[in-house]
């Protein structure tokens, strides 16, 4: 597979088999890379007027989901946020780092592009770990 070609969800399920010690030396380099990735995060509790955090934080919101538990929804484009959600909300391009950085609790899971079939949840135990923030 050639791993910039494909989807970001592709890239994290190689991620996690890297994390596991499955993958080749040559994906595990490629691998480093994922925390720069971009992708879009609805602005929550802010774009509902609630304000949160201090200025220049990126609101995370957190949706309780049935089978997951608390999870943080990010979304690759504005497309896949617009099938996902009734309406497109204020969102923020974030790097998968920094938003791993500012994970809000260790029983939260990142579900990127849910509700589409390229969908993929990085379990709570794996978000900061993935990002070499957290050694499990």
């Amino acid at each position: 597979m050639n791993f910039w070609s494909a989807t970001l969800a592709s890239r994290i399920r190689v991620a996690l088999r890297a994390r596991a010690g499955t993958v080749s030396a040559s994906e595990r380099a490629l691998v480093d890379r994922l925390a720069e990735e971009q992708v879009l995060v609805p602005e929550g509790d802010r774009a509902a007027g609630e304000g949160s955090g201090s200025p220049g934080a990126v609101p995370v919101p957190v949706i309780r989901h049935r089978e997951e538990g608390p999870v943080v929804p990010v979304f690759t484009s504005e497309e896949a946020m617009a099938r996902a959600l009734p309406y497109v909300p204020p969102y923020q391009r974030v790097r998968l780092g920094i938003l791993a950085a500012l994970w809000p609790a260790d029983d939260v899971s990142l579900a990127v592009d849910p509700g589409s079939p390229r969908e993929v949840t990085i379990h709570a135990d794996d978000v900061q770990a993935l990002f070499g923030l957290r050694r499990h």
